[in-house]
């Protein structure tokens, strides 16, 4: 579908101007796109369109009969909403009955009526939350709830205050179990990390697991020093036979309370603790002792990488997997050195290439690499 690209403080005008001339297909959204926004274009307008900005095609789903956007008319004026067309918060998370988004600056004084109008249009949603940001060592989400169903009742912010705090406890908690390819996860985002957006990526890592199962004839040991609640994991281990020893690690202590509650037998060949990955290279039973390391620390990868290479076999084809957040324009530079760090310690006969996965910010990306290490 055809958007119109214009900075976002022309956004009005445009608008405007698309459905003063009936080229403007209602019930179609206004994206963002970083410091743009994108307006969509009626099908009836002009192939060639009198303008010097840019015409870009972005796929959009048709405007459903009802969503939640069609609500907020009942909780907030016509014109405010006009006002910022845009800037409306898009998207959300979705885990089991909880349901986090987050806000930009310019309209949080308006997060209260987005909850209710959120809540209204999905009845299976228990609660509603507003992701503020990451806080605290662990650096989890701020989750604050918005709205609640409470019975039959839909309530705000001030009467979840006036529960009594037990009920309350119980109707905010976010405490939730997930599905994910094919596995059930216990998980809690304000005090444990978890992505649902790396879920594909996770299906992923099965696949390689096994592809190295099958390389060395046996099950693979497995490393995941960031393990969280254990997503990665948890789902390897639903495959037959597919993983012997397994170090699960994580520094929140939450984290892998939950994690062990996940995994519920532990092994005695599991090493399954709290722990800062920066010294388990201090722990000799744990050198030279798996197949496949997990790097997923997106931020640090590069600067954690050769503390946790030595967790590794040096005796057989062992597999490296993980994420790395960059800035696009620095791909290049990242690859050669993530390759110096790699050939200082291990067998790599192959060139360091980071994957684009999707966008990360206006100028940064998360990435992806794979790479196998010694006689493939």
């Amino acid at each position: 579908m055809r958007h119109l690209s214009v900075p976002k403080r022309d956004t009005q005008t445009f608008l405007k101007e698309l459905r003063s001339l009936n080229w403007y297909p209602e019930g179609y959204r206004v994206l963002r796109d970083g410091e743009k926004s994108l307006i969509p274009i009626s099908d009836s307008a002009p192939a060639d369109l009198p303008t010097s900005y840019i015409i870009v095609d972005r796929e959009q789903d048709a405007p459903a009969a009802k969503n939640w956007f069609s609500l907020l008319p009942k909780f907030l004026s016509e014109e405010i909403i006009e006002e910022h067309l845009g800037t409306w918060p898009n998207s959300h998370e979705l885990y089991s009955d909880l349901l986090i988004f987050k806000i930009e600056r310019e309209i949080e004084q308006y997060a209260q009526q987005v909850a209710l109008a959120k809540i209204h249009h999905s009845p299976k949603i228990r609660v509603v939350m507003l992701d503020e940001g990451v806080i605290g060592e662990y650096r989890v989400r701020n989750l604050k709830p918005l709205a609640a169903r409470f019975g039959e009742q839909i309530i705000d912010v001030e009467g979840i205050s006036n529960l009594p705090e037990e009920t309350r406890k119980t109707l905010i908690s976010s405490n939730v179990k997930i599905r994910e390819n094919g596995t059930s996860l216990l998980l809690n985002p304000s005090i444990a990390y978890y992505s649902s957006r790396l879920a594909g990526e996770r299906e992923k890592t099965v696949e390689s697991a096994i592809q190295l199962k099958e390389k060395l004839g046996r099950p693979i040991s497995v490393a995941d020093p960031y393990c969280g609640v254990g997503p990665a994991v948890v789902q390897l281990l639903a495959q037959h036979e597919l993983v012997g020893d397994l170090l699960a690690t994580d520094i929140n202590p939450e984290a892998i309370k939950m994690l062990k509650r996940n995994l519920g037998e532990i092994k005695e060949s599991w090493y399954c603790k709290i722990a800062d990955a920066l010294k388990l290279n201090k722990h000799q039973n744990l050198l030279g002792r798996f197949d496949l390391l997990l790097m997923n620390l997106p931020h640090s990868t590069l600067q954690h990488l050769p503390q946790l290479l030595p967790l590794l076999k040096t005796n057989a084809p062992t597999l490296l997997k993980g994420w790395y957040v960059v800035e696009e324009e620095e791909i290049p530079s990242a690859e050669a050195e993530f390759s110096k760090v790699i050939h200082q310690t291990k067998t790599f006969n192959g060139n360091f290439k980071l994957e684009i996965r999707r966008q990360f910010n206006s100028t940064k990306v998360l990435t992806r690499f794979e790479c196998r290490l010694g006689d493939w």
